[in-house]
């Protein structure tokens, strides 16, 4: 069976979530007590670390299937530029609306986490104990995200042009 957002019987509980997310995460459970009222995993929510700072923010909150994603449209953007001699391709509107509903995505990770635990079979006890802190903060890793990303990106751009030409500006 898979897990179905819509159906909040099958969300992690608050408990849970927090220890998942780890210490100091109470705007993320105010987040979700918002969420499990309105009955909707992805109800917006601003998180301004994230509108400013998201590939430092997926580091930091450890999301690593939603930072690598957007790693790989970041590092396809170069080449899509270049070979197609478009101007610029402005990823802003993607980066905006990921940083509005990063909260929804972390608590969406969480939830599908949970479930296959419970899945398996196991108590709650041992769901805990495999989820605490997957999401709680991180520094280094925050830096190592970021700075990661941009070098990436940069040497994607370097390839694009050294294989298509200059990209229009």
């Amino acid at each position: 069976m898979k897990f179905n957002s819509k159906d909040t019987s099958l969300w992690i509980d608050r408990e849970t979530f927090a220890l998942y997310c780890g210490e100091g995460s109470d705007k993320l459970l105010d987040f979700y007590d918002k969420a499990k009222d309105n009955e909707n995993i992805m109800t917006f929510s601003a998180n301004w670390g994230a509108f400013f700072f998201l590939p430092f923010w997926l580091g930091f909150r450890r999301q690593w299937t939603m930072y690598f994603s957007l790693l790989a449209v970041f590092s396809l953007l170069p080449f899509i530029e270049a070979y197609f001699a478009l101007r610029s391709i402005k990823a802003t509107g993607v980066t905006i609306a990921l940083a509005f509903f990063c909260n929804g995505f972390l608590l969406n990770r969480a939830c599908i986490q949970f479930y296959k635990l419970k899945e398996k079979q196991l108590n709650i006890e041992e769901i805990r104990a495999q989820l605490k802190n997957k999401a709680a903060k991180s520094w280094p890793l925050s830096l190592l995200a970021g700075f990661g990303m941009m070098v990436v990106i940069v040497f994607m751009y370097a390839v694009a042009e050294s294989l298509f030409g200059p990209i229009p500006e």
